[in-house]
Formats: structure tokens, C-alpha cells, sequence
């Protein structure tokens, strides 16, 4: 889905009226596989640490499966490495590359953050039922693990094929 918003975003945000030539279609749809593959890779690392049983309420988590376990943290470290080797196979001779390459480590950085925050706020909630240290900033973080994640990541990645 979010690699269809990117899709979506690189149509709405295009500044050629132009209709999009196949080799350009082709490259905006490597750019939502690339977001997909990082969110593959995010979600695996999610799911482990905060042991789900499920991911979207019916899928198995990946490191549920009988022959999977901890596995999937290097299936997760395989996915993400993938991200760059794709970036670099596809976009390193254009001008946008180094600003996808620092884009996907935003999103890694601020989605470990409220990962990070997830985990410490989280299990201190559950032992004291106390939200005595959490603060606006905190706040604002969790909710962009949430918010930039899901639709200002795709959206963003859209808009850097659309400045080509």
C-alpha cells in the first residue's frame, strides 16, 4: 500500500505535464519497492521487539514462523542492506541519489527513535501506570514513528523522483 501512496505522490507532484515515459514509470516503481523493502525490513525488527504474534492484525509475524525465530533479525539486516544495493543499482547516476540515500537514513533514525521511545515509555507505563517523565517531545516523536512512517515516508520518497 505505502508503495502505491509513492506512486500516487510522484504523479500528483510531477512537474512535467508530460505523460510519464516507461523508463520513468519504471523507475518511480523501484522507488515504492525500495520503500516497501525498508518497511519489510523495519516491521521484522518491530515485531520482534515488541514480540507480535501478528502484524496487521492477521499475518503471522515473520519471526513467529515455526522454522524462522531469531533468523529474521539478519532476514530484516538482508532486507535493509537491500534498500541501498537497489538505490545504487537503479538512482546512483542521478541527481536526486545522495538525497534518497539520506532520506531512507532519516527514516531509519527517527523510526528507531520512536521505536526506542516505544520500548522505555512503554514498559514503564505497564509497571506504574505512571506517565510521570514523558514529555511533549516524546510525544511528538512516537507520533512521527507513526505519521512520517506511514505516509510522509512514501510521500517524500514520490516527491524526490518527481524533482527529476
Amino acid at each position: 500500500m505505502h508503495g502505491l501512496v509513492c506512486i500516487g505522490a510522484n504523479k500528483y507532484l510531477r512537474k512535467s505535464s508530460q505523460p510519464m515515459t516507461d523508463y520513468e514509470l519504471f523507475q518511480i516503481h523501484m522507488l515504492a519497492w525500495v520503500y516497501e523493502i525498508f518497511r519489510a525490513s523495519v516491521n521484522i525488527i518491530d515485531d520482534m521487539v515488541d514480540n507480535g504474534d501478528t502484524r496487521y492484525g492477521n499475518k503471522l509475524s515473520w519471526f513467529k514462523n515455526e522454522d524462522v525465530g531469531m533468523v529474521a533479525a539478519q532476514d530484516s539486516l538482508l532486507l535493509y542492506s537491500s534498500v541501498f544495493s537497489m538505490l545504487r543499482e537503479h538512482f546512483s547516476d542521478k541527481p536526486f541519489y545522495f538525497t534518497m540515500l539520506e532520506t531512507i537514513n532519516k527514516f531509519f533514525w527517527e523510526m528507531n527513535m520512536g521505536q526506542s521511545m516505544d520500548m522505555r515509555f512503554g514498559a514503564n507505563f505497564r509497571k506504574t501506570r505512571s506517565l510521570s517523565g514523558f514529555t511533549v517531545e516524546h510525544h511528538n516523536m512516537l507520533g512521527y514513528k507513526k505519521v512520517g512512517y506511514f505516509m510522509y515516508g512514501p510521500i517524500e520518497m514520490g516527491d524526490r523522483k518527481s524533482v527529476v
